[in-house]
């Protein structure tokens, strides 16, 4: 093809305007929210014992929201959370006072035994993560809106997004035989936003989705989950990003309640 040498030399001109860069932050409302329903234990910190992605348990399907800010997160959450991470801490103080017994054997100086105790960490740390991820068996399935495109009713489910992820999840089930489902919403939310659906409505919708996924899949078990992202609104006593469990019974009970 021909290509001017003006049009080199002045660079390409472009007919469409370039987008900005937009940045989704927490909104004060939306900490309000969390802050309510961390209250009323509808958000509670995830125990080992909501974990199914190990083999031995039949693995999972994650369906998560494809937001690139918050993804490899709730991957590595998903995946660590198996870790027994008392018996990770019990193996390290053994590792650690045994190279350090080692060390006064040897009479090695201060620096010597510090890069010592670095080095046997690291390489039992580097062996733990092998055999995790062998012990992991986690299909992952991610768009955006994640699990609030399965309801019919969600907003977001446009240009048949949600027949689209339903075929995935069955196509996962049948390929794989996994019966365990994990449902991922966050907050902010790319796709929620512009709908302006609140953390209340991305639950209802989260709990909806459960209950067509149950419906129409027999025999799975769902559990939710909710990320929440900090970095752009700290919160005294949180981290910059946190999971949580969701509570059926509690989201329930609140909801009884007139919420």
């Amino acid at each position: 093809m021909y290509i001017p040498h003006s049009l080199i030399k002045n660079g390409w001109k472009r007919n469409v305007k370039q987008k900005k860069k937009v940045m989704i932050k927490l909104t004060k409302s939306n900490a309000k929210e969390i802050k309510a329903f961390i209250e009323a234990q509808v958000f509670k910190k995830v125990t080992r014992m909501s974990i199914k992605s190990r083999k031995k348990d039949g693995g999972e399907i994650a369906i998560m929201c494809a937001d690139g800010a918050q993804l490899v997160d709730k991957i590595a959450h998903r995946i660590l959370s198996t870790l027994d991470r008392e018996r990770a801490i019990r193996n390290t103080e053994i590792i650690i006072k045994r190279t350090i017994e080692d060390s006064q054997k040897n009479n090695d100086d201060e620096a010597v035994v510090i890069a010592k105790i670095s080095k046997a960490v690291t390489e039992a740390c580097i062996k733990s993560i092998k055999r995790l991820s062998r012990s992991v068996m986690l299909h992952i399935l991610t768009a955006n809106g994640g699990p609030l495109l399965i309801p019919e009713r969600s907003p977001l489910n446009v240009n048949n997004a949600r027949n689209f992820l339903m075929n995935q999840i069955r196509e996962a089930i049948q390929i794989k035989g996994v019966r365990n489902i994990v449902l991922y919403t966050h907050a902010p939310c790319g796709a929620a936003g512009p709908v302006c659906m609140d953390i209340k409505e991305q639950l209802q919708l989260l709990f909806d989705a459960e209950n067509e996924l149950i419906i129409r899949f027999p025999g799975i078990t769902v559990t939710r989950y909710f990320h929440v992202d900090y970095s752009s609104l700290p919160q005294p006593g949180h981290k910059s990003k946190e999971t949580y469990f969701v509570s059926r019974e509690a989201w329930e009970k609140l909801k009884k309640g007139g919420v």
